[in-house]
């Protein structure tokens, strides 16, 4: 085609191909992204059931980082549960950690004045 017309649907015609390209290429590169963050949603889910609070606090920070690469429709619905999950758990420990660290303190000043 030579008329302008026939020249801009053949250049709209490219671009959109190329945006195709561009977009299969990134959602290849994407896809073990959400599939690590779908594995590693699974371990939270089962160290938090084991108690293992440390755990499941280093893997919510993994999974979010690796989040943040991908589009937001890609993110994994279970993910912000877990999160408040595991700062509820983690605020609980830290405050059994710090009573017990009280009584202890408190062992050791009896201990000392006798």
């Amino acid at each position: 085609p030579t008329s302008p017309r026939g020249r801009l649907v053949d250049e709209v015609y490219v671009l959109s191909r190329r945006l195709q390209v561009l977009e299969d290429m990134y959602n290849e590169q994407a896809r073990p992204i959400r599939d690590s963050v779908a594995v590693t949603v699974k371990t939270i889910t089962g160290a938090l059931e084991n108690e293992e609070t440390a755990v499941a606090a280093i893997d919510t920070r993994g999974a979010e980082d690796l989040e943040r690469r991908l589009p937001k429709e890609w993110h994994n619905p279970e993910l912000p549960a877990l999160r408040v999950q595991v700062d509820e758990r983690t605020r609980v420990e830290g405050v059994r950690m710090d009573e017990e660290r009280r009584a202890e303190w408190a062992k050791v000043a009896k201990t000392d004045s006798l």
